[in-house]
């Protein structure tokens, strides 16, 4: 069973310290996760990047499929693994495979099942649960939290207008933030991530940012020990507009964003999601309406695999989002703000490759990867079997077993993750 071989290599990672997960992905103490060893002291988590091009990680899924109201009370922890292992073991596995960064969801508690607030605070402590274990073992790691928040509905602010939406987004943090300073893990958190937004122009998702900026850092129960304010120490991630594929227009400002937050966080990225908009923006409408060489082209064509819709279509209706935009405009700017003038990749509507065919994923990754350098990536975690087949498909843990994704390449899906930030990753 596919359960039965994830412990097998936990058992063997923990041993050795060293896993085979495909021909180039194996670790030795040459390799990053090995360095800087004299830093290391007890008690101490060891920041594994320092910027957001470096990340290569993960998205820790919640335990059930059930994609909000987690747990009938019965229910003891949030975030899922496989059984019997550990969440220290877990941890000192994945550093093995070369991840260095994670990330955690924070929900609301209105989104729980009853009792909601006794689940929700199960959820919040599990998150605080394994920042304090990767502490304690002085473990090579970043943690980031994430949250799937829409700051726009239907062409207009969903909380009223922007600051109030910022402040929604602080309140949904609050309850997590304030577990982690009373942990003594509040300054190892590395950063915020904002995921499918929402929002319809990327001249909204500018403003939001920099509201949410000014919403946390205003908040001086979050300063650190010397005073800073929160994001002084930390990442902002944000995702262009829709659910993160939409960058059109965003160099008409001149650079003036960068110019604004530069000084509001220690980092930023943007997030490029390979996902369309949902119905409830405006721009809708556009993912089924592209034309490429005269012929109309629809978001579905980038979901399958015909060769009639080549690689460099395929690229040309990306581009017709601002794909190539987004990497001109961090190229342009990245020497004057080399700290905000970042991307990452969050996968496509699966939160990994699996949803997206060969000639697409070949497209998207030599405009993001291969062209500009955009390395930093985060992928979806799962740590245990699912009762959805389908879902087991892009579960990076399937990885370490024989799993492959069917029908679109050879390659597991650890391959997948692993080789993204490589300029031939064999897709």
């Amino acid at each position: 069973m596919l359960v039965d071989r994830i412990k097998y290599i936990f058992v063997i990672v923990i041993a050795i310290i060293s896993v085979a997960c495909s021909t180039d992905a194996g670790t030795s103490p040459d390799d990053p996760i090995f360095e800087e060893k004299e830093e290391e002291k007890e008690g101490t988590l060891v920041s594994a990047t320092n910027n957001p091009t470096e990340i290569k990680g993960v998205k820790w899924r919640q335990h059930s499929d059930d994609e909000f109201l987690q747990g009938d009370g019965s229910l003891d922890w949030w975030l899922n693994m496989p059984d019997a292992v550990s969440k220290e073991n877990l941890l000192k596995s994945l550093v093995a495979n070369n991840v260095n960064s994670i990330v955690m969801r924070v929900d609301d508690a209105r989104r729980f099942k009853s009792p909601s607030e006794e689940n929700y605070n199960k959820a919040m402590d599990d998150i605080i649960d394994v920042i304090e274990t990767a502490k304690d073992n002085s473990m090579k790691l970043d943690f980031y939290l994430w949250a799937r928040f829409w700051f726009e509905r239907d062409g207009a602010p969903n909380h009223g207008s922007v600051n109030n939406g910022a402040n929604k987004l602080k309140q949904w943090f609050t309850t997590v933030l304030n577990k982690a300073k009373s942990a003594g893990v509040l300054d190892d958190i590395k950063g915020i991530i904002l995921v499918e937004t929402n929002t319809d122009r990327i001249e909204d998702v500018k403003a939001y940012a920099v509201a949410t900026l000014d919403a946390f850092n205003a908040n001086s129960v979050w300063n650190d020990a010397e005073g800073n304010p929160f994001f002084h120490n930390k990442t902002l991630i944000a995702p262009g507009s829709g659910f993160g594929l939409d960058f059109r227009n965003i160099g008409n400002d001149n650079g003036k964003f960068f110019e604004d937050i530069q000084g509001k966080c220690k980092n930023f990225a943007f997030q490029y999601k390979y996902m369309r908009g949902a119905h409830e923006t405006v721009t809708f409408d556009d993912y089924y309406n592209v034309t490429i060489g005269g012929e109309k082209w629809t978001w579905d064509d980038m979901e399958t695999n015909s060769a009639s819709f080549t690689k460099e279509d395929r690229a040309s209706f990306l581009n017709h989002f601002g794909a190539t935009e987004l990497t001109n405009y961090i190229k342009t700017y990245k020497d004057q703000y080399p700290s905000v003038a970042n991307m990452i990749f969050w996968g496509d509507k699966w939160d990994g490759l699996s949803k997206t065919p060969p000639l697409s994923r070949q497209a998207l990754h030599e405009i993001l990867v291969k062209d500009n350098n955009n390395t930093g990536y985060f992928f979806n975690l799962a740590s245990s079997e699912t009762s959805n087949s389908s879902a087991q498909k892009f579960y990076l843990l399937d990885g370490l077993s024989a799993s492959q994704i069917q029908g679109w390449s050879g390659l597991s899906v650890y391959d997948e993750w692993f080789r993204w930030s490589q300029n031939n990753p064999g897709y």
